[in-house]
């Protein structure tokens, strides 16, 4: 058995080049592709915001690099939270400990029992109005925070947070927004 390959001539050789050209770009683009972090749609923004489903590591992840995503999670929670806390105006220079509104107060007490561990405390106004299930912080730095919370006793919900939590690093920052969701 004889193979035969016919090589090109010098008038098509320009054309066999381009064409592995095309085929090199197209396997480069493929394979690119495959390594890709799909892009985070509104859908999944909108998931993450309501508590819905399992997949808050990739948004996270997107968060901490995207800027405009961070941004339109802040916005979005404007829309869909039960209870915001603006930014507090700096009456003093120390952390906040307590934030306030008509219709919430947050406060971070120390724990009598554990020195290395704080209560967080929310304490609802309107006991007949739906009870939050998730805390966002988004600070001025453009930081994002999220924590699950438990379900409310009469209107309180409690947590025992270790003192290092970085939620409670936004908590206590005055230009931070905090949303009940």
């Amino acid at each position: 058995m004889t193979i035969t390959i016919t090589l090109p001539t010098a008038e098509n050789r320009q054309a066999v080049f381009e064409r592995f050209a095309d085929h090199d770009a197209v396997r480069d683009a493929v394979t690119g592709a495959e390594h890709a972090t799909p892009a985070i749609g509104f859908n999944r923004l909108y998931d993450y915001a309501m508590g819905i489903g399992d997949d808050t590591a990739s948004v996270e992840q997107a968060l901490n690099q995207n800027a405009g995503l961070r941004a339109d999670l802040r916005a979005l929670l404007v829309k869909v939270s039960l209870t915001h806390l603006p930014e507090v105006a700096a009456a003093g220079t120390g952390d906040l400990e307590t934030r306030q509104t008509d219709q919430c107060s947050i406060r971070i007490e120390p724990s009598r029992a554990e020195p290395d561990q704080v209560y967080l405390i929310i304490e609802l106004s309107d006991l007949s109005a739906a009870m939050p299930g998730t805390l966002f912080t988004c600070t001025a730095d453009d930081k994002t925070d999220r924590l699950e919370l438990p379900e409310a006793r009469d209107g309180v919900i409690q947590l025992l947070l270790d003192r290092g939590a970085p939620i409670l690093a936004s908590l206590r920052d005055h230009s931070a927004e905090v949303f009940l969701r």
